[in-house]
């Protein structure tokens, strides 16, 4: 990590706030968590300041709001719409 922290080192300064190791790792590899807490636990475990956090998060709100308001890459549609018509052989 470029702070020169361990995962194990992360995770125990959250405090009172709960993150894994592997989420951790999750996050340095460029994985944006599913939810707000674990960013801002992380964020915290790397010693950011509140307002720092408070940003990173405003930031991580509208990356997860575009990513939710985008349509599947036409390549997936396809992909759908052949396994909804798909049998297993018998």
């Amino acid at each position: 990590m470029s702070r020169g922290l361990s995962y194990r080192q992360v995770s125990i300064n959250v405090g009172d706030l709960a993150l894994a190791k592997s989420s951790a790792h999750a996050m340095c590899i460029y994985r944006l968590p599913k939810q707000e807490d674990p960013l801002r636990a992380f964020l915290t475990g790397c010693g950011e300041p509140p307002k720092a956090i408070d940003d990173w998060v405003q930031q991580w709100r509208r990356v997860t709001a575009s990513r939710a308001n985008r349509r599947p890459h036409p390549a997936a549609q396809l992909v759908q719409s052949s396994a909804r018509g798909f049998s297993p052989p018998e």
